[in-house]
């Protein structure tokens, strides 16, 4: 695998916000809607958790201020037992994560997300929960949670050349229990970075039902090559959360990738600082997707879809 670029910020810091010394429990600034509270310890604030809001001199935001050793075992278990984590896939111990934002971007152990067997799957590039599975029109709607967005908006123009005879979309909302590395959905190429400017607001299903978030706020969209034809994957950022890393690639600039870029299927392909959404999306032709319930849960590597060989990619 290749070596992720450097966060990309465009508010200079991203962290959420002023230090919170608090009890042991939910930070009290975190509304129900929130899609991403956190759980804190008597003197240790979520500001030292994941990190300051200040940059450098070129606007990079620096590394996260390291929690004392002895508090990370309790904090990373009160909040695994808060969201309901599984601390026996995580590969390294939990002293070895030095602030929030590194147990959030946890690796596991290796088998934990077996890819689907079948060389026709289509593999989730995430874990989470699936808001939309399906087939939308030559309109250019995506519809979640009953309200519908653009897809040209969504991806900044970068699906509009094949996108107009419709598809297939989906949409993983990952919370803050999830694994937050996301993965190649298939073997791919790719062909064209587009980073945007936007909002910082939750995206949990609750927020998404009432506004269209996922194509307000930061987010990085990127066309994939791929065997089946060519796929948009679009990273979503959410409240206070605009660190979005892609493997290899410099961070903030658009474009083609400065040098060519293949992920094999299943391989890492970015990461979010926080829990986010993905939002995927295959034109007329390519692969199509599987029935799922709204809200159904989803591991990476698991098949959402079923890829058909194109001629074109």
């Amino acid at each position: 695998m290749g070596t992720a670029g450097g966060g990309w910020d465009l508010h200079g810091g991203w962290g959420l916000g002023s230090a919170r010394r608090v009890g042991f429990g939910i930070c009290p600034a975190a509304r129900p809607d929130c899609s991403s509270p956190l759980p804190t310890l008597p003197g240790v604030s979520t500001s030292a958790c994941l990190g300051p809001r200040v940059t450098c001199a070129h606007g990079h935001p620096p590394a996260p201020c390291p929690l004392p050793r002895p508090l990370r075992g309790p904090l990373f278990r009160a909040y695994a037992h808060f969201y309901s984590v599984d601390l026996d896939e995580v590969l390294l111990p939990l002293a070895e994560h030095p602030s929030l934002t590194a147990f959030f971007i946890r690796r596991l152990k290796r088998g934990a997300r077996p890819l689907d067997e079948s060389p026709a799957a289509l593999l989730s590039p995430a874990d989470g929960r699936v808001l939309t599975a399906g087939p939308i029109s030559a309109a250019d709607r995506i519809t979640a949670k009953g309200r519908s967005f653009s897809l040209s908006e969504l991806t900044g123009g970068l699906s509009d050349s094949i996108a107009k005879k419709g598809g297939s979309a989906w949409i993983v909302y990952l919370s803050p229990r999830d694994y937050h590395r996301v993965h190649a959905p298939t073997a791919c190429r790719l062909d064209e970075i587009r980073w945007l400017r936007g909002a910082r607001r939750s995206v949990a299903p609750a927020v998404v039902a009432r506004r269209p978030v996922l194509a307000e706020n930061e987010r990085c969209a990127l066309r994939l090559r791929t065997d089946h034809g060519p796929l948009i994957m679009v990273l979503v950022g959410a409240l206070n959360v605009g660190r979005l890393r892609i493997v290899g690639q410099e961070n903030g600039r658009d474009g083609p990738p400065a040098s060519p870029r293949s992920f094999a299927r299943g391989e890492e392909l970015g990461r979010f600082e926080l829990g986010s959404t993905v939002v995927l999306f295959a034109p007329a032709g390519g692969p199509t997707a599987l029935p799922f319930g709204e809200g159904q849960p989803i591991l990476q590597g698991a098949q959402i879809g079923h890829c058909q060989p194109s001629p074109t990619s």
